[in-house]
């Protein structure tokens, strides 16, 4: 087989794989982030008075929820893993959700060293 032959297969070849990888990264975007589990609660639950002190040290109560669907994740910045790839997908499922009112809150549950000097950054 001669060299011109051969560098026109492997062009062909390489802009046949460039345009399934397009085509494939296109696909895979489209389906979103999936639910892996989960609870269904039929009927909500009744959320308690709490307080709270957000990131610029000002009070978070259960009035700071009221008027917008709001997402809740308990966690810790110290979190190796867990914790940075579910609120990845937690801002994944709000873009994908083209909910600008869609709110996603961090509690941490390691209050000791999650300051909100330190959250806020």
């Amino acid at each position: 087989m001669s060299k011109v032959r051969v560098r026109l297969l492997l062009a062909v070849a390489a802009l046949a794989a460039s345009v399934g990888g397009y085509w494939l990264a296109q696909q895979l975007d489209r389906a979103g982030p999936r639910l892996t589990s989960g609870t269904w609660l039929p009927q909500p639950k009744a959320v308690r008075d709490f307080a709270l002190t957000d990131t610029t040290g000002s009070s978070f109560t259960r009035a700071s929820l009221v008027g917008a669907p709001s997402l809740v994740f308990f966690g810790f910045t110290r979190c190796p893993d867990v914790c940075p790839a579910t609120l990845l997908q937690l801002a994944q499922v709000r873009k994908a959700a083209a909910l600008p009112t869609l709110r996603v809150v961090f509690v941490s549950v390691d209050p000791q060293r999650d300051t909100p000097a330190l959250l806020g950054t």
